[in-house]
């Protein structure tokens, strides 16, 4: 299809910890700033490795902003993020966010 793909090894996990900035997707983000993936664990194993200076300050969900929901479904395991990014710009979650 013409669709250009990175070449080279994969990073791994390491370079998810070691990044600057991490934009962690989802398939929507509760105001309490849980996260809902696809379901395959992949950032649910990646979020514990970062510090809690980290989640805080460098990390970000992104989604729509009508992906952004009062409240969603969660387990223990699922991580939680302080800020999403959406068209509409950065929003506080957690104790900060607004309605």
């Amino acid at each position: 299809m013409g669709i250009a793909e990175p070449e080279g090894d994969a990073e791994g996990p390491h370079a998810f910890t070691a990044a600057d900035l991490r934009l962690v997707p989802a398939l929507a983000y509760g105001r309490n700033g849980r996260r809902l993936g696809q379901g395959g664990g992949y950032y649910d194993r990646l979020l514990p490795r970062l510090s809690e200076q980290a989640l805080r300050e460098t990390t970000v969900g992104v989604v729509f902003a009508d992906e952004v929901l009062d409240s969603i479904p969660y387990d223990t395991w699922d991580g939680v993020l302080y800020r999403v990014l959406t068209e509409n710009g950065v929003h506080p979650l957690g104790e900060h966010a607004t309605h």
